[in-house]
């Protein structure tokens, strides 16, 4: 496909997050990770028939996403054995300011416009860097 050599290069990409349920990388009683940024990772499984549609999408959101308080920035990545299987990866200041878009595009109607390109659900979960230890 033409997109798909760009795409493999990390596409800066996109607003589309999970409607359903969120699992943590980890709980913040375990760690101390309040002062570093959270990755969501969101793994997408399309019907063919949109691919090129939501390919559009991934392409054309990094400028909208900038406005977006806590976004810090984004990369997609397309599955090398299945291009319908897409994964998103965003990084946030924090998870509450993702949550807080995350609300905003489900009340807007964006996230319902996603959900009908997909076979499923999208697997969704947030995760942090692990900390290098000081030498």
């Amino acid at each position: 496909m033409y997109w798909q050599s760009s795409v493999q290069r990390m596409i800066v990409a996109s607003a589309l997050m999970l409607a359903g349920f969120f699992s943590y990388g980890a709980k913040a009683d375990t760690m101390d990770i309040g002062d570093t940024p959270v990755f969501l990772k969101i793994e997408f499984d399309l019907q063919r028939a949109h691919l090129d549609q939501f390919m559009q999408i991934m392409q054309t959101l990094d400028v909208g996403m900038q406005s977006e308080e806590g976004f810090l920035e984004a990369q997609v990545y397309v599955n090398n054995s299945d291009d319908c299987k897409i994964t998103l990866i965003e990084k946030w200041e924090t998870q509450q300011l993702h949550e807080v878009h995350y609300r905003r595009i489900v009340d807007n109607g964006s996230w319902a416009e996603i959900l009908n390109m997909l076979k499923h659900e999208p697997a969704m979960s947030y995760h942090h860097k692990v900390r290098q230890k000081a030498e």
